[in-house]
């Protein structure tokens, strides 16, 4: 896990409704508890188009699995559906890494993939290596 530390760039997504987002993972939980913190900065897609930069900062706790170490626990607070699973699904921990979650709804499940880079752009080979790794599970990422 200590290699996945650090600032991330949400570059490609599904269901994404931001730009200029960014996940920065750090060692130790919210309020000193164990486990790891996401700090999480991103700006509203919705509200741009409308005139107004909002720019919206949170933090959120995140456990792994210990039975499956690729499998990432995040409480968000206030979040719809509750506590979000993600599994890394590809990665070569430097530059990308494919996130991929499959969360449970009123409605049946929302299917969620996300590419993230060390930069906030990736070279074309990272970037088919992550998109590969989510469409080979039926994340259609849309670009």
């Amino acid at each position: 896990m200590d290699k996945f530390l650090g600032k991330w760039h949400v570059l490609l997504g599904s269901n994404l409704a931001s730009r200029c987002h960014s996940l920065t993972i750090r060692q130790g939980g919210l309020e000193g508890s164990a486990g790891y913190t996401v700090e999480v900065e991103k700006q509203l897609y919705s509200l741009h188009s409308a005139g107004l930069l909002h720019k919206l900062h949170y933090e959120a706790e995140m456990t792994q699995n210990s039975q499956s170490p690729a499998s990432l626990l995040l409480r968000l607070p206030a979040h719809v559906y509750g506590d979000v699973v993600f599994d890394v699904v590809g990665t070569d921990y430097t530059t990308w890494a494919a996130l991929y979650s499959c969360s449970s709804t009123l409605f049946g499940h929302l299917h969620a993939g996300l590419v993230l880079g060390r930069a906030a752009q990736l070279d074309l080979s990272s970037l088919m290596l992550a998109r590969d790794s989510l469409e080979g599970l039926g994340i259609d990422l849309g670009t």
